[in-house]
């Protein structure tokens, strides 16, 4: 492995734990994450930039910035579809519809979560885990926010 790729997962890597639910630092995470994308683009690994964007968009979307994160998704999406794995598809449907749900386009998060549990059927039983979780926010989005945690005092 080369060094300027090594970097560049050592920043993905803390960008990730970043967002990890018990230290929660998006714009940490955005910081390591814009590096990182940066330097896998630099030396030309298309996959690991796109892998890299997903968690960014992730981060955007914490920090309000979803709108932004919808963009830098874009930017990706067909990367993805051309690399064909089944479990990188599934990942961007749920941040899509995470980001869409942010953005207060249940419609299109619905429609993106949807695609997301396809994807990870498609990929077998090693994805049920993630399925189940895409499927738990797919339900949140039917549900009144009072019920989802968003009420004063809840959240």
């Amino acid at each position: 492995m080369n060094d300027a790729r090594s970097i560049a997962l050592w920043h993905r890597r803390l960008g990730e734990t970043a967002l990890h639910p018990k230290i929660g630092d998006a714009r940490l995470a955005a910081h390591h994450l814009r590096l990182a994308a940066s330097m896998f683009t630099g030396i030309g690994d298309d996959i690991g930039h796109a892998r890299t964007v997903l968690h960014l968009a992730q981060a955007l979307t914490l920090n309000g910035q979803a709108a932004e994160a919808l963009s830098e998704l874009a930017a990706i999406e067909q990367a993805v579809h051309d690399y064909g794995s089944v479990g990188y598809l599934a990942d961007q449907c749920t941040v899509l519809g995470e980001v869409h749900a942010a953005l207060g386009d249940t419609a299109q998060a619905n429609r993106r979560y949807g695609e997301a549990v396809d994807y990870y059927t498609a990929a077998g039983p090693g994805a049920d885990k993630s399925k189940a979780a895409v499927i738990d926010r797919r339900a949140a989005l039917d549900r009144p926010a009072a019920l989802n945690g968003e009420q004063e005092g809840m959240a």
